[in-house]
């Protein structure tokens, strides 16, 4: 191996995208057990699928664009603004020696739903089988007032599919299969990554 950036992973012939998370890559794969192929590869690059696994600072950098990203969303990045570089990094460090109360600390900030601070649209992405994903605009609540749910999430992300047909997908947010009544702020609040992304997973049934 000429360098750690050379390292990826498979599951059952597909490149893994590192910058993914786990569970979305477990929830999109859902390897077959009876599968004896090692994952592991330190030659043949697939530099035309993935993206190279970097440096420590480059996976830094790509995680809180993403978090910028997310409270741009919610927020119009009034928060992440403010937050000082001293508080960020602590934030990252907690985030790699699983400290969550640490982590927490900074993160409640960025989750934050008030009458000052009221969470716009959500940060949302949406995966398909082939590892690539939707992301669209969607708020809290529709022009009546009333919760979006999952439903609603899906018929606004794919808007050239009968309501039939949408309503026979399945989602998955790390491995549980979320019913389509859910609200979508319920949802986010409690089932969000640590890149303050709410990632979802979907199937045919």
């Amino acid at each position: 191996m000429d360098s750690a950036d050379d390292l990826w992973l498979e599951c059952s012939g597909t490149p893994l995208k590192w910058h993914y998370p786990v569970g979305v890559l477990y929830d999109l794969r859902r390897p077959d057990e009876t599968d004896d192929a090692l994952p592991w590869h330190v030659t043949d690059f697939p530099e035309n699928e993935i993206l190279h696994f970097s440096t420590k600072e480059a996976i830094e950098a790509y995680f809180f664009q993403t978090v910028k990203e997310a409270d741009q969303l919610k927020h119009r990045g009034e928060i992440i603004s403010k937050m000082q570089k001293m508080e960020q990094k602590s934030m990252w460090n907690a985030l790699l020696n699983d400290k969550f109360e640490q982590f927490w600390a900074s993160n409640s900030r960025l989750m934050e739903n008030s009458s000052i601070n009221p969470i716009k649209y959500l940060p949302i992405r949406v995966y398909n089988k082939d590892q690539t994903f939707i992301q669209r605009l969607i708020s809290t609540n529709n022009e009546n007032g009333q919760m979006n749910t999952v439903l609603d999430m899906l018929r606004s992300f794919f808007p050239n599919r009968a309501d039939a047909s949408v309503d026979v997908l399945r989602v998955f947010c790390q491995s549980v299969h979320i019913p389509h009544c859910t609200p979508l702020l319920w949802l986010y609040v409690n089932m969000s990554y640590p890149d303050n992304f709410l990632h979802l997973c979907i199937s045919e049934q």
